[in-house]
């Protein structure tokens, strides 16, 4: 979630209201936004309320009610919030069709019209409406550029032309098609500096535009988590009450920087600021206690795992994280090797693969050793990921597909640590392995082996790895894999 911060009236209605109705509408908008994004839905529209009595054929009010629904929609995924964002921002899209009609260079009322319009688009995508996600997004589009070109002084309406450059050099094959037939061209480099720059010196969107760098650049295709950790930080000062910014860093901290103990400490203290009687948001804390049972999983703490996760299957904020939590509450009584208590959680996680799989098949001992070796990998506890790694090796009738894994993991863990050459013999051993089930681990192992080989200064052995990790097919993931490879190959002609 991001921002705005409005610090003067849309261009030509400041006749109709004296100078001090305008800076009280200010104040308004600034109170309604800080209240949205610390999570006060009901404050904030009650702000929003004021402005639009305040400046009925203004479009900041309008603008600011419709956020509270779209965050609402977001958070809670509720049709009626979906439906409400739609009729709020519909209004707000009439009044600023209204200002463009008396004044159609008016850049921020563009502004405004085609930010709404973007996250209409993005709303039709998270409820299953694509075609309609396209054509909002089309509209957006050229509004936010006609605003960007009417005033080049207005670096809020990079804002959204920064997210849809990288949100479509980002789309799955299938859309792109309908993309190009509606004129829309991803800019993956572009995006990401119309970002930075509304991020450093926007008005409106500057908030907005740190949320989503902080999320693109904790994605794997950017891995610039330093960035991600400042725009957080930023934002959870910023905005002290959501604690869905927190739950973001405690997330950059446990699956991308694989820091677990630190990441608990930002759950916990979630959790704490919960049982203190301080008012959290029922879906941020679902969300940690969830996490809170992935990070002890992780480091094979299972009890307390356990715990966290019945918790977060008590809590039911979401029906999502009550799913999820099943999953792993039953893998955690897999690993012990307790497969009949861990059954009825598969059962009640069927939208999860790998619920279905372990449904119909346990874990094997070494399938067992081979979780707990990830499982400690993710941790970043990477001595003892390597050592069990060890173990699985060497023990009688591993599978081809599990020593396959252990050697990757075991590969993955020395890269990490910093010790790229034996990372490489690893990865290459791992190459020599035929698997049968795993698709997914000669591509990778193949990608990243040619990681290892650029770090050691091998660029043409890296270039032939990633040339042939590409040739794979038919594997989990493998659109976006191939991408990392693409990027990487591109980054090679650079070095």
């Amino acid at each position: 979630m991001g921002g705005f911060a409005v610090l003067r009236p849309v261009s030509g209605f400041a006749q109709q209201l004296t100078q001090a109705d305008w800076e009280r509408v200010h104040v308004l908008t600034v109170e309604a936004m800080n209240e949205l994004y610390n999570l006060r839905f009901a404050e904030s529209e009650a702000k929003c309320g004021e402005v639009m009595k305040l400046a009925p054929q203004d479009p900041r009010g309008y603008f600011f009610r419709a956020m509270v629904y779209y965050y609402r929609n977001l958070i809670y995924r509720e049709r009626a919030d979906y439906e409400k964002f739609l009729q709020v921002s519909g209004k707000a899209i009439q009044v600023c069709e209204a200002l463009l009609k008396n004044n159609p260079n008016d850049s921020k009322t563009m502004f405004y019209m085609g930010g709404l319009q973007g996250y209409r688009g993005m709303l039709h995508v998270n409820n299953d409406e694509l075609s309609k996600a396209i054509w909002e997004g089309k509209k957006g589009y050229d509004m936010l550029k006609s605003a960007a070109e009417t005033d080049p002084n207005n670096v809020d309406a990079q804002m959204g032309l920064g997210l849809f450059g990288y949100m479509i050099s980002q789309a799955p094959s299938f859309v792109l098609p309908a993309l190009k037939l509606a004129g829309l061209k991803g800019d993956r480099v572009g995006g990401l500096k119309m970002l930075e720059a509304v991020a450093a010196k926007g008005t409106y969107a500057r908030y907005e535009a740190m949320y989503w760098l902080s999320n693109f650049y904790r994605g794997d295709m950017e891995q610039q988590y330093d960035r991600a950790a400042y725009y957080l930080n930023t934002l959870m000062t910023q905005f002290p009450n959501n604690d869905f910014y927190r739950n973001a860093y405690g997330a950059l901290l446990l699956f991308n920087l694989r820091k677990a103990d630190k990441a608990i400490a930002q759950y916990q203290s979630i959790v704490s600021k919960a049982e203190s009687g301080a008012k959290v948001n029922a879906v941020a804390l679902g969300q940690a206690y969830f996490r809170l049972g992935v990070a002890y999983m992780y480091k094979t703490k299972f009890s307390e795992a356990e715990q966290w996760l019945q918790k977060c299957i008590s809590h039911a904020a979401d029906t999502v994280q009550v799913r999820n939590a099943h999953h792993n509450l039953g893998l955690c009584l897999e690993v012990q090797g307790n497969h009949a208590a861990a059954l009825p959680h598969f059962q009640k996680s069927t939208g999860v693969p790998r619920s279905v799989a372990l449904l119909k098949t346990p874990l094997t001992p070494h399938e067992i050793y081979a979780e707990k070796q990830t499982l400690l990998f993710n941790a970043g506890d990477f001595d003892a990921s390597f050592a069990l790694g060890e173990q699985i090796i060497a023990s009688v009738g591993v599978a081809n597909d599990v020593r396959a894994e252990a050697l990757y993991l075991q590969a993955r863990a020395l890269y990490e640590k910093g010790d790229y050459q034996k990372a490489e013999e690893k990865f290459a051993q791992a190459t020599g392995i035929t698997v049968n089930k795993e698709t997914w681990l000669p591509p990778l192992t193949r990608y990243r082996l040619g990681l290892a080989q650029i770090k050691l200064g091998k660029k043409q052995e890296a270039k032939s790895n990633f040339e042939q990790a590409l040739s794979y097919e038919k594997y989990t993931n493998d659109e976006f894999t191939k991408r990392l490879i693409q990027k990487e190959l591109a980054r090679l002609k650079n070095l």
